[in-house]
């Protein structure tokens, strides 16, 4: 069993059944990779969507695309890392050019 502690940690548990309740998983956009960005996009990509979170700090950047977490929030790291290997999770400066035409931005 899992114990809820976080907001990382909701989406955790919903990610058994998260691709489920999206009927097309969407590319989106998140401005910002700070507490609110970051916990939102890792969250939108466990629930089965492509995500790019850009931030215009590039130290933060290239610590996030190397699996480090620069902020604490219980299981975020390790949400951070699964949605990365999947392929659901990336970091920029700018929005690249697979996300121009994204969903949502």
């Amino acid at each position: 069993p899992h114990t809820c502690r976080g907001v990382a940690s909701a989406f955790f548990l919903a990610g058994a059944t998260g691709p489920a309740l999206a009927s097309k998983a969407m590319k989106l956009v998140v401005f910002g990779a700070g507490y609110v960005g970051l916990v939102t996009g890792t969250g939108l990509s466990e629930l089965g969507h492509e995500v790019q979170c850009i931030d215009l700090d590039r130290e933060k950047v290239e610590r996030l695309r190397e699996g480090q977490v620069p902020l604490y929030e219980p299981g975020l790291a390790e949400l951070v890392r699964r949605n990365m290997r999947a392929g659901r999770l990336h970091f920029d400066t700018q929005v690249s050019e697979d996300f121009r035409k994204a969903d949502l931005y």
